[in-house]
């Protein structure tokens, strides 16, 4: 099958999906391993400087296209050797939505400092572990992507 305007075949179109969303998962997983590290050393303070959030955002945005690839990749036929490859993406997806509730100003922060925090949130500590369940989710989801194991 071709792609008439194009003129690009279906399996070249693949192939490319399929180097964005291996791109894109290695990348998320360096950036969730610097964001671990950076939200470990910011943890006496409580508080994560501009740059960080910046890195974050940057993250999450790649969680994002890995998800969409993968998700075309999974519509044009690919299937992962084991079905858990798609369980650690939603993960990772689920992961993403709660950081983007936990951000400065959100309301859910402001809940869980009220509720649990007797007014402060250590917001280090929360995007420490955030970040560490998103990297285990990349390394988790290259290790069946690339091994099958």
């Amino acid at each position: 099958m071709r792609i008439e305007k194009e003129g690009i075949d279906t399996a070249t179109v693949y192939t490319i999906v399929l180097v964005a969303h291996v791109t894109c998962a290695i990348t998320g997983f360096l950036g969730a391993t610097g964001l671990v590290v950076a939200a470990y050393r910011q943890r006496k303070t409580g508080e994560l400087p501009a740059k960080f959030w910046q890195y974050q955002a940057y993250v999450q945005i790649i969680t994002v296209l890995l998800g969409l690839f993968g998700m075309t990749l999974f519509l044009m036929g690919g299937r992962p050797k084991v079905i858990f490859h798609i369980l650690y993406g939603l993960m990772a997806l689920l992961t993403v939505l709660v950081e983007r509730g936990l951000g400065p100003g959100r309301q859910l922060r402001e809940v869980l400092a009220h509720d649990y925090g007797h007014g402060k949130f250590n917001e280090a500590w929360w995007f420490f572990g955030l970040n560490l369940f998103l990297w285990a989710m990349y390394g988790r989801g290259l290790t069946t992507g690339f091994w099958g194991f």
